[in-house]
């Protein structure tokens, strides 16, 4: 039997927003058509600087999205397909809160062992707020050590933003 913890909502409200790739996607769409309509650059350099923008946009975009826990793979082959579209949705989506599973058929000990390897991972990629969440199901579902807890609190004051509550579901 698995249990998948839930957070209660599925979007953090209070994480920041890439308003700005969202701009750098409106100014580039007009550049675009102003360009078609216009001509202000030749055609064989704005095919380079095309190709060039298409590439670091995507990049921005697998970097924005593995901050918002979204897909970043197939938005980054969407934001060199679609560069300009994918921006300034990259820039305008909510943060999703993470979600995971816990397999109940192992005992205690290897359980929190899983669970605290997944928490360090968030850490190291210097998610704390996810980090954190994992180590708040630590401390109130698991038999616990005084690191844990100590390391909830440094991770919970590295976020900067609330920790989110969770719920506990169960998978057939």
């Amino acid at each position: 039997m698995k249990v998948k913890v839930l957070p209660t909502e599925k979007y953090d409200n209070t994480a920041p927003r890439e308003i700005f790739a969202a701009v750098v996607g409106s100014i580039s769409l007009v550049i675009f058509v102003l360009n078609k309509e216009i001509g202000f650059i030749p055609h064989p350099i704005f095919d380079y600087v095309n190709v060039a923008f298409r590439i670091v946009s995507a990049v921005w975009v697998y970097h924005i999205m593995d901050k918002l826990n979204r897909d970043t793979i197939w938005s980054a082959i969407a934001a060199f397909i679609f560069p300009l579209l994918v921006l300034i949705i990259a820039g305008v989506v909510k943060k999703k809160n993470i979600r995971f599973k816990i397999d109940k058929r192992y005992n205690d000990d290897q359980q929190i062992t899983e669970i605290r390897r997944y928490a360090n991972n968030f850490a190291k990629k210097e998610k704390y707020t996810e980090a954190a969440f994992v180590y708040k199901y630590i401390i109130s579902k698991l038999p616990f050590t005084q690191v844990d807890e100590e390391t909830y609190n440094s991770l919970s004051v590295k976020s900067q933003i609330p920790v989110p509550e969770f719920n506990l579901v169960d998978i057939k």
